[in-house]
């Protein structure tokens, strides 16, 4: 019977080693995951006690709630996409932090794709102009600028109401990928962070 040549041998290990290690980091990322859903379920938790409470007075509206499996759908899609990118950029994937701007950009992306907010309404007994519709976007924005505020270590960060109520327009009505998000949080992010990275020439 032929034996394995050395070489032979040393491959078959490191495969075995690749092996493990793609395992535990599986099973590392899977905790991770679930860590993300509490912080962001609870936030989301949130969300809706207030907008129950703000939106009480709507014509047809029987109920404001979010689906929490849509919503852990929306957080493992999001940090797929966190740990793919963190794989191909990152020496140790595992090891190294993506940054909050990246990851408010993700999870805007999956929150506006899954929609997990949803409202019981009445079938004919709603208005044309109900804002509750725009539930989704409002708490992608919401969650995005907590997570860009923590990245630039700032207490709170918020658009203008006008800039706002733009974003939400873009995202409800607008095919934004995650690199475009990812450039606009980025620029907003730049700008909080250094404002004379704007020039401005006044005419005289």
């Amino acid at each position: 019977m032929a034996r394995k040549s050395s070489v032979g041998r040393g491959l078959s290990v490191g495969k075995k080693r690749i092996a493990q290690r793609t395992k535990v980091n599986s099973q590392n990322r899977e905790v991770v995951t679930k860590e993300r859903y509490q912080d962001v379920s609870y936030a989301c938790e949130k969300f809706v006690e207030s907008m129950r409470k703000q939106c009480r007075a709507i014509v047809g509206i029987k109920k404001i709630d979010c689906d929490f499996a849509v919503l852990y759908d929306v957080v493992k899609s999001t940090y797929d996409d966190i740990w793919r990118y963190k794989d191909y950029h990152f020496v140790n994937p595992d090891d190294q932090r993506l940054n909050g701007i990246k990851r408010a950009a993700y999870i805007t992306k999956w929150l506006i794709r899954m929609r997990p907010i949803f409202v019981d309404r009445e079938p004919s007994n709603f208005s044309s102009d109900d804002g509750t519709i725009l539930l989704n976007e409002t708490f992608a924005i919401y969650l995005a600028f907590e997570y860009i505020a923590q990245e630039l270590g700032v207490t709170g960060l918020k658009l203008n109401t006008p800039k706002t109520n733009e974003l939400i327009y873009d995202l409800h009505y607008r095919d934004l990928s995650d690199d475009a998000l990812l450039a606009y949080y980025q620029a907003i992010a730049d700008f909080v962070a250094d404002p004379t990275i704007v020039e401005v020439s006044l005419n005289s």
